[in-house]
């Protein structure tokens, strides 16, 4: 195994511990508030296919398709929050 595909093992198996965390922490200290950031749910899908990447050795099709999943859920989250927050009821 290279330099580069344990990297992207260790950052797949980070991609799916550090959301937990953050969910458990919001959870902690907001047990009664319903579960607003649905994003961290996509890290899970993308470190499972960094590390099956990094053990398949296929990472080089992988990445490219997780940063362009995380761009367009970064931008839906965006709107999401504009929506959801904007003062006035005019569209966007």
């Amino acid at each position: 195994m290279s330099i580069f595909s344990l990297s992207f093992l260790i950052l797949g198996i980070i991609f799916i511990i550090l959301p937990s965390f953050a969910l458990l922490e919001y959870k902690r200290k907001f047990p009664e508030r319903k579960l607003e950031n649905k994003s961290a749910f996509l890290m899970y899908p993308v470190g499972i296919l960094y590390i099956l990447g990094s053990i398949t050795g296929y990472i080089w099709i992988i990445f490219p398709l997780t940063m362009i999943a995380l761009l367009i859920s970064l931008r839906l989250d965006i709107y999401y929050h504009k929506k959801k927050y904007s003062s006035s009821d005019s569209d966007i």
